[in-house]
């Protein structure tokens, strides 16, 4: 029995504990365990080595986190976008194309179907020059797999947004982030294009200091989910200044775009596909790539840092072990700071902040791995972290660069702020109604959306707050929620003040408190400033070199919103409007002239906007005539007994009556038998058959040519737009004028004129043909279709020609109507100075009889050296609808034609009812 002791104790024991587990045994709980790359079981919790969802749970698809190696594939290095005019780094036209494309972002990862700029994220980094303009035709070509024209987003878009509830489910348009550019090339997020749409070209003067941008979607109500799509890229702008100061270069200066994201099991990006106020991934890519790394040298490297996430903020530290490794800041948004920060351990950006800094590797052994990473909890500044790991460099036993860093890097000069107007900005959490009339929290900027104004003359209806160009003004941003506000303004850098502690009560007062300190990352010049949570931040900003405009009676300004995109999209979205003063003597971008008064008929108008001239011309029997502008139509009765001149006043008066037009600020005024506009005018109609109209607008058009060696119409825009058409035109002045060459391209008044080297001054068929509204002919020979308009050839002289006869031949290729031809004075501007010396009208024949007409100036006019002279034709078709019609120039005859090109000539071609720098349509979702 002794022997047997042992062994009962043993039995009894496992019997007590198993009677004491009882059912649990027989009836364990499972759950599912997540493991590997989304693979799933579902064992008892001891059982799992993974993730455990619960008791209770199941395996179902997109349940388990997406878990991933960090730190096994190389940090890629976006290319260097290639010109097809031009070449990096100096004055060039792009193609850029959006296309959508698989890409595999980590090498555990099945490729991800990007949206992307050129098959790439980041896009190519296009390289520029200060001050040498670069032009980019933005295409949107966002396709199938299977090859057709994208209709449906990769991501669900919540209709009920403003902007999301058009027709269209693709809507793309880029923004060059940090530009200082024309409201119209800004990337308005109302100036959208859908796939297949024939690209939009944009011009970026680079007349700015040199700094690293990046370009990014900006679509309205679609922002944030066309940007996780990957669509963005850098934008690098350098000059020789910068050059000269020996900062690390080549493969020592690295972009570094960070952004986070979640993934599916299939690679495909994981966003909610309900609208979420703020998104954070749990994923960080850096240049396209997830958690990478990067072999360095034993030296300095300059990090060009941007945080191009949607909402996360971001803490970067540089740890090598337990230690910090020091960070010099040398830049920010806008460029070089005055000079080197002081050592610091991290710097914090929050979306759309860019930040250059100097990290030195020198001391460290080979094989010494520094990891970057991010120590900004979620939501910023107060919440946990939640995503420490960024990328990791790893040292190797090689020589870097090791040249001293400048003590002082560029001038940086204060704003003088004495006196000048301070706006304040209160930023509120509310709930609204959205565009299903349904209750959702809503972010907001003075309680206002995107599309409306108050009551306010400080505030333009439709585009926002009005500074006036070449002003300076004070902006405080007022933060009264409890998470940080990425601020960012287009068109300009502005310099941050101060920022404080601050108390805002329901009618927005603000009790200012104590001071908070500025950082390193905020000494220089900004576009995007964190505004923490209660705080009031100041920032002074100049308003210089572009006002707002007019692109297909679509009113634009420029814009300023929260950085944080699901913010930006529901509603955390503002634009303002840079106006011009008339009469200071300060030619704005927008005006004609500005010759220091307010005199009507000068060229500069009662606003200072545009002075587009309608001319009426013949007896009114009975009828009627309407005008549209910005989209408004405005109509007057004409009846049997008026002249012209009493139709102009009635049109004026009309004009200025109309409540919508007054709250666009547009003005007219009657002048003889002209009725002078101040905005652009979309058409014009008669409904009378004694009168007709001779438009004569002049608009602020742009000198622009990406094309200035080609000869046909390759990249006509949809709406035969004259930019490109007298691209046509200049390539064949070259091609045709015996050896001359084009010497400069300028805008005068309306007016595009080519300076050429000496040459004879005859001009040929192919060189004068006339482009009219609504033109597409790819083989370069523009016609008109149903449209009335002038055409215009113009020289001028550096001797007096008066006295001197001009012949030419005028053919049309229908003969269905009946012209013009009138021979005006212009002074060197291109402005009419004298009333047409002669005219000469008649049905025209087609092509195979040319009717020549001859023009003598005579001794009344005087015809100065340096003046112009000009030959108009203006047809108007006998039958609706018109056919096709081509106007050629047969041949302009100056006298002597062997001695005027030695003393000097210049070719203008007139833009005909063209009201803004380009020709597009205008979509946006209507409020």
């Amino acid at each position: 029995m002794t022997d047997f002791q042992p062994m009962a104790r043993i039995w009894f024991a496992s019997f007590c504990a198993i009677w004491a587990l009882g059912p649990a045994v027989a009836n364990a709980q499972t759950g599912a365990c997540c493991s590997g790359l989304q693979v799933c079981d579902e064992l008892t919790e001891g059982a799992c080595t993974g993730d455990y969802q619960g008791n209770g749970t199941t395996c179902m698809p997109n349940l388990c986190p997406v878990t991933l190696t960090p730190y096994v594939d190389p940090l890629p290095m976006p290319a260097i976008a290639q010109p097809v005019v031009g070449a990096p780094g100096a004055a060039a036209h792009y193609e850029m194309r959006m296309t959508r494309v698989p890409l595999t972002l980590h090498s555990e990862l099945p490729p991800t179907t990007v949206w992307s700029y050129e098959g790439q994220v980041p896009g190519p980094t296009i390289e520029a020059r200060a001050d040498e303009e670069v032009t980019v035709n933005w295409i949107d070509d966002l396709r199938t797999t299977g090859g057709a024209l994208l209709s449906q987003h990769d991501l669900t878009i919540d209709t009920c947004i403003h902007g999301a509830e058009v027709p269209e489910a693709i809507r793309t348009v880029v923004h060059l982030h940090g530009a200082h550019t024309f409201a119209e090339f800004d990337g308005h997020p109302e100036l959208w294009s859908t796939p297949g749409d024939p690209g939009d070209l944009y011009r970026y003067p680079n007349g700015q200091l040199p700094t690293t941008m990046w370009y990014h979607d900006h679509a309205l109500g679609v922002t944030r989910l066309n940007v996780t799509m990957g669509l963005a890229g850098f934008y690098i702008l350098r000059d020789s200044f910068e050059d000269a100061l020996g900062l690390p270069s080549g493969e020592f200066e690295v972009p570094l775009m960070v952004m986070d994201r979640s993934f599916n099991a299939d690679g495909s990006f994981d966003y909610p596909e309900t609208y979420v106020e703020t998104f954070t991934g749990d994923k960080m890519i850096v240049n396209g790539a997830v958690w990478p790394f990067m072999n360095v040298k034993q030296g300095k490297y300059r990090l060009r840092v941007l945080n191009a996430s949607n909402s996360r903020h971001i803490t970067f530290n540089f740890k090598d072990g337990g230690n910090n490794l020091p960070i010099t800041i040398i830049g920010t948004d806008g460029g070089l700071l005055a000079a080197p920060s002081a050592p610091v351990n991290s710097f914090t950006l929050g979306p759309a902040e860019r930040t250059d800094v100097i990290v030195d590797f020198a001391a460290l052994s080979p094989g010494t791995e520094v990891l970057l990473e991010n120590s900004a909890g979620v939501p910023f500044p107060m919440g946990a972290v939640d995503l420490p790991q960024i990328m990791k460099f790893v040292v190797q036993n090689e020589a870097g660069f090791t040249g001293a860093i400048p003590g002082t890097l560029r001038s940086f000069a204060p704003l003088d702020i004495t006196g000048v107007p301070v706006r304040t900005f209160v930023l509120r959490r509310t709930s609204e109604l959205d565009m299903c009339q349904v209750s959702r929290p809503h972010w907001l900027i003075n309680g206002l959306p995107w599309t409306e104004g108050p009551v306010d003359p400080g505030i333009d209806p439709v585009r926002g707050e009005m500074p006036t160009l070449g002003s300076t003004e004070i902006w405080q941003f007022a933060n009264a929620t409890g998470m940080t506000h990425p601020m960012h303004m287009h068109l300009l850098m502005f310099q941050v003040l101060d920022r404080h502690a601050v108390t805002i009560d329901q009618n927005d007062n603000l009790t200012i408190g104590a001071p908070l300190p500025l950082t390193a990352t905020e000494m220089g010049w900004k576009d995007t400033v964190q505004v923490g949570r209660f705080e009031v931040v100041r920032v002074a900003a100049k308003f210089e070199d572009f006002t707002g405009t007019v692109v297909d009676s679509k009113p634009i300004g420029f814009v300023y919103h929260c950085h944080i995109l699901e913010h930006e999209d529901l509603e955390m979205m503002r634009q303002f409007n840079v106006v011009t003063t008339c009469g200071d003597d300060q030619k704005g971008p927008a005006e004609e002239c500005d010759d220091g008064n307010t005199t009507p008929d000068d060229g500069c108008s009662a606003t200072c906007t545009w002075e587009n001239r309608l001319p009426l011309v013949g007896l009114p029997q009975g009828g009627g005539v309407g005008v549209t502008i910005l989209g408004q139509l405005v109509e007057v009765t004409t009846s049997l007994g008026d002249n012209a001149s009493d139709v102009a006043v009635a049109l004026a008066a009309a004009i200025e009556a109309d409540p919508t037009l007054m709250g666009m600020g547009v003005t007219a005024f009657a002048d003889g038998d002209s009725v002078v506009i101040s905005d652009p005018i979309d058409s014009s109609s008669i409904g009378d058959p004694g009168l007709d109209m001779l438009p004569v607008i002049t608009a602020a058009l742009e000198p622009f040519d990406p094309y200035p060696s080609q000869t046909d119409a390759q990249g006509t825009d949809e709406g035969g737009d004259t930019l490109y058409a007298l691209r046509s035109l200049m390539g064949e002045v070259a091609a045709t004028a015996g050896g001359v060459s084009i010497e400069s391209a300028s805008i005068s008044s309306g007016s595009w004129a080519l300076s050429t080297t000496a040459g004879p001054v005859n001009i040929n068929d192919d060189l004068a043909r006339a482009d009219f509204p609504g033109a597409q002919d790819p083989a370069g020979t523009l016609s008109q279709v149903g449209e009335t308009g002038p055409f215009s050839i113009y020289f001028a002289s550096q001797r007096d020609l008066t006295g001197e006869s001009f012949d030419t031949v005028v053919r049309d290729s229908a003969g269905t109507g009946f012209a013009t031809l009138s021979l005006n004075l212009l002074d060197a501007s291109g402005n009419e100075v004298e009333t047409p010396a002669m005219m000469v009208g008649g049905s025209f024949e087609p092509f195979a009889a040319a009717i020549p007409a001859s023009f003598t100036l005579g001794d009344t006019v005087q015809f100065d050296a340096g003046s112009v002279v000009g030959i108009g034709l203006t047809f108007r078709s006998t039958t609706d609808p018109a056919p096709a019609h081509v106007f050629e120039i047969d041949s302009v005859a100056v006298p002597e034609p062997g001695t005027v090109g030695s003393s000097g000539v210049a070719l203008t071609a007139m833009a005909w009812l063209a009201a803004s720098r380009r020709s597009r349509r205008v979509r946006r979702g209507e409020s």
